[in-house]
């Protein structure tokens, strides 16, 4: 992840944070062309979904399926081992309607 108060990569460009370090960025070119995305098997076929990637630098992305060029969240591999763990223990399933 960039260091705080460091511009970002020269490919992306910052349009936004959500809660602490973690950010939106959207693409100015495409990612590292050998991240593969992937979505859960237990995805929607109305593609209602989001996929997942690990990025150059070890970082986790997170875009929408709908929209493959619009903003990726990204996460540190701590960040997001909290966040699944958060997740295995039913931390968010408030959220599920």
């Amino acid at each position: 992840m960039t260091p705080p108060g460091s511009p970002p990569p020269p490919h992306l460009k910052e349009t936004g944070s959500i809660r602490g370090n973690v950010s939106i960025t959207t693409l100015r070119s495409r990612l590292d062309t050998t991240s593969s995305w992937m979505k859960s098997s237990l995805s929607y076929a109305n593609g209602n979904c989001v996929e997942v990637a690990g990025l150059s630098g070890g970082e986790i992305g997170v875009r929408n399926s709908r929209d493959s060029g619009g903003p990726v969240l990204r996460f540190t591999s701590d960040e997001w081992r909290a966040f699944l763990g958060g997740v295995r223990n039913g931390e968010f399933d408030k959220f599920c309607g």
